[in-house]
């Protein structure tokens, strides 16, 4: 797990705009996104860009994915 992307991530979750991710997403498309082993249980990732994201192992227990595009993603 990449501990700088993760909180990236968990700034727009803590400002509930998924936006800022999203953002970041696009001004970064270079970068291997790694949030594997994270723990994003119960979280609202709603409408979340996670195109190729490591997500091996991360804990998505409850978390709502409505809209997410998850193309490439490793979730093994």
């Amino acid at each position: 797990m990449n501990k700088d992307h993760l909180k990236i991530l968990q700034e727009a979750l803590d400002k509930e705009d998924i936006k800022i991710w999203n953002k970041w997403r696009k001004e970064n498309e270079d970068i291997q996104v790694d949030l594997s082993q994270a723990n994003l249980r119960d979280t609202n990732l709603i409408g979340a860009d996670l195109v190729g994201v490591n997500l091996i192992r991360a804990n998505l227990i409850g978390a709502k994915l409505t809209g997410i595009n998850l193309i490439g993603a490793d979730l093994i």
